[in-house]
């Protein structure tokens, strides 16, 4: 097959697979199409599309994976770690919740804080543990066993603490979701 051909089946007309094949790709013995020189525009394709090498968004380098590009992190703030109490924030994205990061902003002792993750109906999305005796900077995270993870663009989810520590401490953190 020749390269306007493979074009063509990826939807290309066949007055531009001809250009694009005339000027811009090469195909090896093995079949595999590659670019033999930049190109700008807009290229449609329909199916499946496979690249390698560099990937540019305006002269910017994109360097994360596909999977990495569909995750976004949206933040929350606790005044006190020891303090019962919560804090909502709500979901911009529909998707998935795929982590819960935390970082404690000061020591606490005496025992540990629970903060508990949920959704809008209020059934628990995750616990994350802060460990007693932990100190500023300390980062707990909670990444499997995650349940009730669906949210929709819209929803509240809430962040609270069992305010089971001593001392007060800030803790900030982010709810990572994968988004469908």
């Amino acid at each position: 097959m020749s390269n306007i051909t493979d074009l063509m089946a990826l939807g290309v007309p066949g007055a531009v697979a001809a250009n694009i094949d005339a000027n811009y790709v090469s195909k090896d013995e093995a079949g595999t199409i590659t670019a033999a020189q930049t190109f700008s525009g807009t290229v449609t394709a329909s199916g499946t599309l496979n690249a390698s090498g560099t990937f540019q968004i305006g002269g910017t380098t994109v360097a994360s994976t596909a999977a990495e590009m569909d995750s976004r992190s949206v933040g929350f703030r606790l005044a006190d770690a020891s303090t019962s109490g919560q804090t909502y924030i709500v979901s911009p994205w529909t998707g998935s919740i795929t982590g819960v990061y935390s970082a404690l902003g000061a020591l606490i002792t005496a025992a540990a804080a629970t903060l508990t993750v949920k959704d809008a109906a209020g059934n628990t999305v995750a616990n994350v543990t802060i460990a007693a005796s932990s100190a500023a900077g300390t980062v707990d995270s909670k990444t499997s066993g995650l349940t009730n993870v669906t949210v929709a663009a819209g929803d509240m989810i809430e962040i609270e603490t069992d305010g089971g520590s001593t001392n007060t401490a800030e803790v900030n953190g982010v709810i990572v979701i994968k988004i469908t």
